[in-house]
Formats: structure tokens, C-alpha cells, sequence
């Protein structure tokens, strides 16, 4: 399967638990852990910077990015 099909199937998973019950950071966490599936990348994690404040993370593949994203908040 293409990475562009890959793609599209993780962000149509994402699509789809939007409407459900599931928890958002399970669904942030989910979508995390597929892009790695997908893309040629060990880790990956998500992070919102808002101006004026420090920037903070909310979702990770896994505990190497969990660990990374949390040394870059420490260190600004």
C-alpha cells in the first residue's frame, strides 16, 4: 500500500473515533503511533505552541518521543 493510501487510511481512522466515546488523548495517542506505521520515522509526538507560551506536548508514539517531548518543554 502507498504511504498516500497509508495516510489516508490513519487519518480516516482518526475521522471516524472522533464521533465515539473514546477518549480524546487515546484518539491523539492512536494517531501518534499510526504515523510511525506510516511514515519512515522511529517516534513521533504532538505538540501545541500557542504564542507567548511555552509549548506542550499532548500526544506520543511512544516513550522515547514521550521522553523527547518532555526534555523540549524543559529546555524551551
Amino acid at each position: 500500500m502507498s504511504v498516500e493510501r497509508q495516510l489516508l487510511s490513519a487519518l480516516g481512522e482518526l475521522a471516524r473515533t472522533l464521533g465515539t466515546a473514546i477518549d480524546l488523548q487515546e484518539i491523539l495517542d492512536h494517531l501518534a503511533r499510526r504515523i510511525v506505521d506510516v511514515l519512515p520515522i522511529s517516534a513521533a509526538g504532538v505538540t501545541l505552541i500557542v504564542s507567548g507560551a511555552r509549548p506542550q506536548y499532548i500526544a506520543t508514539s511512544d516513550d522515547s518521543a514521550l521522553c523527547f517531548e518532555r526534555l523540549q518543554t524543559e529546555l524551551d
